[in-house]
């Protein structure tokens, strides 16, 4: 049986009555109903093993904080993380989230952040209906209390409610020609009088083995916001960037096949093998990539530097045959990529698959943009959001960095020129050896007249340039010329090349020079050339030819 996720949107509307937490409570059972509510929801947020602390309690913590709230407490990588999400009577506040992080040997503080803190809400939730309530209405078997942020990015096109909602998620089979679709359902319902307020966008799916139909005609968009947010880093970061939705498999293929992409982000439906991106009309196989068309499709072509796989179980399984190795190519340096890891299950599901990825996957790309290595940049995002730990997974070179600019394709540029005499008559069979600065003899090249050396790392370079019976120039060692230095320090640099023409006063001088050379060389000097100026000397070089003529060797 073919199975594939999508989103379907529900079309029940209800409404029930309402009674303070739900059904006929006397006062004792409404206290132990929304203690209840309030363990499933802390559970939800911050897992099963979380350990809770106070300012009052623990004085680092302190040192930022007053008050009695309770934070979790984290001790990795060096750092001490503390975070606290807000929950009003077992209803998690969407965003309102805060966040103190030290360093672990020092003490100090090393950021503190209040991603939301919103005031237009009770201290305690009004009368509300239950949570069966709100499954029999939205149809689903998994309801979550939330106060629904206005500016989620889940629910981004519901309009805003102050009212706290119960948030249902939903799965139902449906066949279309032979092939099985679990559709998605995620519904906003409004706990105080059982309205349906809108629909929300679940995390991208591990649904479908093999290739399946989209389930709408048109495709409904789905991460608009995160395809959006990725865009913006990447190109913040300095690649410019393509975004297409729903592409076709000649779209993809195409940016897998590319020297210039270097940067490469997905978001569907998919797990480890398979992702989903195309739509009808397109053929199924068209809607579709697979592990192997990868491999197929970047067997020629250099692997690629950084993969970011937003599917719920892109890194479930890892090795040959599966994403996380095919964009690699199987090679760990030079190379990485990050997805998800069970985002559409529990733990992940309802905190960190339910809204805060969007946040995790931002600080990943923010720390990226600020030179940091991806495992440094991956931990610090696992940190800050200590819900998300987990639920992502990385594979490749962790000391890769996106800044300085990393390019897909080997970066190679060429050093050029041509070779004169002191006297500017162009000169063949002049060996050109170009030298790093710190690392020898690069490489070398035979000028008749021209020459052209290949140079394939970034550096500092200089030139030295020899032939029989004339002395040698070394660019590095002029008596009034500033050193040369040819600067490919950056890929961009080095992309552009480097044109350096031995004249003027780096001309090569013979080492016999007769007294009419010598004469053409002082008019050089004290005249110059209007029409080549390039070729003007100074008077050391123009006396160079002079010392030649008196003391030839």
């Amino acid at each position: 049986m073919k199975k594939l996720i999508l989103i379907a949107i529900s079309v029940l509307i209800a409404g029930v009555g309402v009674t303070a937490g739900g059904g006929s409570l006397t006062g004792g059972e409404a206290d132990q109903t929304i203690y209840n509510r309030t363990m499933e929801a802390s559970r939800i947020v911050y897992g099963n093993n979380a350990t809770f602390v106070t300012p009052g309690e623990d004085k680092l913590l302190g040192k930022c904080e007053d008050g009695n709230l309770s934070f979790a407490k984290l001790e990795r990588h060096g750092r001490v993380i503390y975070w606290h999400h807000r929950i009003i009577d077992g209803a998690i506040v969407e965003l309102d989230r805060k966040v103190d992080i030290f360093d672990a040997e020092t003490e100090e503080l090393i950021e503190s952040s209040v991603l939301n803190w919103r005031d237009d809400l009770p201290d305690h939730l009004p009368p509300i209906i239950t949570k069966e309530e709100a499954e029999g209405i939205a149809g689903g078997s998994s309801a979550t209390l939330y106060f629904i942020d206005p500016e989620s990015i889940r629910f981004y096109e519901m309009t805003p409610t102050s009212h706290p909602c119960w948030v249902v998620w939903n799965s139902t089979e449906k066949t279309i020609d032979g092939y099985t679709y679990n559709r998605i359902i995620i519904t906003a319902v409004d706990a105080t009088n059982g309205e349906i307020l809108g629909y929300g966008t679940p995390p991208p799916y591990e649904g479908f083995t093999s290739e399946g139909p989209f389930d709408d005609d048109p495709c409904t968009p789905m991460w608009p916001l995160y395809c959006a947010n990725v865009k913006a880093w990447f190109e913040n970061m300095g690649y410019p960037t393509l975004s297409i939705q729903y592409p076709n498999e000649t779209q993809i293929r195409a940016q897998i096949q590319s020297n210039d992409i270097a940067v490469f982000y997905e978001a569907g439906h998919g797990n480890s093998f398979s992702f989903l991106h195309g739509c009808a009309p397109e053929p199924i196989d068209g809607r579709i990539t697979n592990a192997d068309d990868v491999q197929s499709w970047i067997a020629d072509y250099p692997k690629m530097p950084f993969t970011l796989l937003y599917s719920c179980e892109a890194m479930a399984n890892t090795g040959p045959g599966y994403f996380e190795y095919e964009f690699r190519k199987g090679v760990d340096t030079g190379t990485a990529v990050v997805g998800g890891y069970y985002l559409g299950d529990e733990p992940c599901l309802g905190t960190c698959g339910g809204y805060l990825d969007f946040f995790w996957q931002g600080e990943l790309l923010n720390k990226l943009n600020q030179s940091w290595t991806v495992e440094e940049a991956f931990n610090w995002a696992n940190d800050k959001w200590s819900a998300c730990d987990g639920c992502f997974k990385f594979a490749g070179d962790p000391n890769l960095k996106l800044v300085p600019k990393v390019y897909r394709y080997p970066v190679v540029g060429h050093i050029t020129g041509e070779v004169r005499d002191v006297n500017s008559n162009l000169l063949s069979n002049v060996e050109v050896s170009l030298y790093e600065y710190g690392n020898g003899l690069y490489g070398s090249d035979v000028a008749s007249p021209d020459y052209c050396i290949e140079v394939n790392q970034t550096g500092q370079y200089w030139l030295l340039g020899t032939k029989a019976d004339f002395y040698e120039i070394d660019t590095t060692d002029m008596l009034t010329i500033p050193p040369l230095h040819i600067d490919l320090t950056t890929p961009e640099k080095l992309a552009a090349g480097y044109v350096f023409d031995f004249e003027g006063d780096y001309g090569l001088v013979p080492r016999a020079c007769i007294m009419s050379y010598v004469l053409k060389c002082v008019n050089l000097w004290k005249i110059g050339s209007s029409a080549h100026p390039e070729w003007n000397l100074s008077e050391w070089k123009a006396m160079d030819t002079a010392n030649s003529w008196l003391y030839p060797s």
